[in-house]
This record gives C-alpha cells, structure tokens and sequence, in this order.
C-alpha cells in the first residue's frame, strides 16, 4: 500500500472478527490509538496476516488529522454475496 503509515500507533495490526451464522458476511474491526502527530490520514488496508499478509481491500475516506492520544476506528464489511 503505498504511503503506509508504519509509526505512532497506526502500524498494521490484527483486527477483531466477527461473523452471524447463517449470515454471507463478517467484519474486522480495529481502533487505533496515536502516540503522535498525523496530518492527513485517507487510507486503510486489509491483509490476510499483520506483517507481511497480501492487502485483500484498501478504501480511502475523508482526510483526517490526529494528534496524540486520538483514536481512529476501522471496520470492514466484508459481503461474499452468496444468498
């Protein structure tokens, strides 16, 4: 992804899972914390592992500043689409 953010509590890292049986789709969802200043935060990534896993989605949102101690909530929907 390019200009990943890879300081100040915005590194990637594993998200929490959650899926409804008998449902096509399930959800991750992280908050992160900064421990620093950012100015312009748009983008997130979903990878299949925290390190070095292949990005399965990337989607931009309104631009963000965060200052230290503010937190940002990702969560992806994920909808296989099957039913």
């Amino acid at each position: 992804m390019t200009s990943e953010i890879t300081t100040n509590g915005l590194t990637r890292t594993q998200g929490t899972y959650a899926h409804t049986a008998g449902t096509d789709n399930w959800t991750v969802s992280k908050t992160f914390t900064a421990t620093g200043s950012f100015t312009g935060v748009q983008k997130a990534g979903l990878f299949t592992l925290a390190a070095v896993g292949t990005m399965m989605a990337e989607n931009t949102f309104a631009s963000v500043n965060l200052a230290n101690g503010d937190q940002l909530t990702i969560t992806w929907t994920i909808d296989l689409g099957l039913s």
